[in-house]
């Protein structure tokens, strides 16, 4: 994220509304990650990379 939009952000008071509203998009989106990480499917480059390690 750009200093100047945590700037922005940090400066600003946000209402009940806009923090829910902020915290929904935040749920969706992680939940969006999480489904779409569950999916991939390790190679058998990834599985040696992690052996190996």
């Amino acid at each position: 994220m750009p200093q100047w939009l945590i700037d922005a952000l940090r400066n600003h008071e946000f209402t009940a509304d806009e923090k829910a509203s902020i915290a929904d998009d935040v749920v969706a989106s992680a939940a969006a990650r999480s489904q779409q990480a569950a999916s991939v499917k390790p190679t058998e480059a990834d599985r040696q990379r992690r052996y190996n390690m």
